[in-house]
């Protein structure tokens, strides 16, 4: 199925931005495994669209850093270590 509605899409990977501060890693990664094995042309067009948010201007040193910060508030908050499903 092709998807077309390039809202849907952007509003997709915005809430994908949201969960990612929001949601328990294991929980979110989960999410995101089971939605690729559903519909993956759709999350294909979510992670386009996630690529196209970065700003590519920026350096790496800067966009490493913005990252850390994320999810350094996640293991601030959750007081856990981070370690990958």
């Amino acid at each position: 199925m092709r998807y077309t509605d390039h809202d849907a899409i952007a509003n997709a990977a915005l809430q994908v931005c949201e969960d990612i501060r929001d949601q328990w890693p294991l929980e979110l990664y989960r999410n995101l495994v089971e939605q690729c094995i559903a519909e993956p042309e759709r999350m294909a067009q979510i992670m386009m669209a996630l690529a196209a948010f970065v700003p590519v201007e920026e350096s790496i040193l800067t966009t490493i850093r913005r990252v850390e910060a994320i999810t350094d508030r996640r293991v601030e908050r959750t007081n856990l270590r981070v370690v990958s499903a």
